[in-house]
């Protein structure tokens, strides 16, 4: 309704370890209020108990210009009143941001709903899993037509 992009990250860790999450996560979002002030970015955080685990996710939001698959999610609807001009500065920020979570999230050990193309999936295999899993995508895909890059495969 203000316009502005929003970008999401998550971590799922154990019940045990939800609390120590949540602060860590707040200690990050301290570590960087400077940035966050000075591009009029907004960061909360939503948590959620889930079957196995504590789902912890911030999400950024900043005023920017839409992108073409925002206008066209709206189903052609017309584009809000309170469209912003581009914002470089602050999407880059955003980016530095969440890719800070991202690894603040691999080092809890936490796990991910969506693996394999922002979070590090190859990062977490021992290497006789991730040559395993290398050879399995080269048979079954020999030419890299399937999701190429997702997995950290290609």
């Amino acid at each position: 309704a203000e316009g502005r992009l929003q970008v999401w990250t998550h971590g799922i860790v154990p019940y045990s370890r939800a609390e120590a999450t949540y602060h860590a996560v707040t200690a990050y979002l301290d570590s960087v209020a400077e940035t966050i002030a000075a591009h009029d970015i907004v960061a909360t955080i939503s948590v959620l108990p889930v079957a196995d685990g504590f789902f912890v996710e911030p999400v950024l939001a900043w005023h920017d210009a839409p992108e073409a698959l925002h206008r066209e999610g709206l189903g052609g609807a017309p584009v809000p009143e309170q469209v912003h001009a581009p914002n470089p500065a602050a999407r880059a920020a955003v980016a530095d941001i969440r890719e800070g979570l991202r690894d603040l999230f691999r080092d809890l050990g936490a796990a991910h709903f969506q693996i394999g193309k922002f979070f590090d999936y190859q990062g977490g295999l021992d290497p006789v899993a991730r040559e395993t899993l290398a050879a399995l995508k080269r048979t079954l895909d020999p030419r890299g037509l399937m999701n190429p890059g997702v997995l950290g495969l290609s």
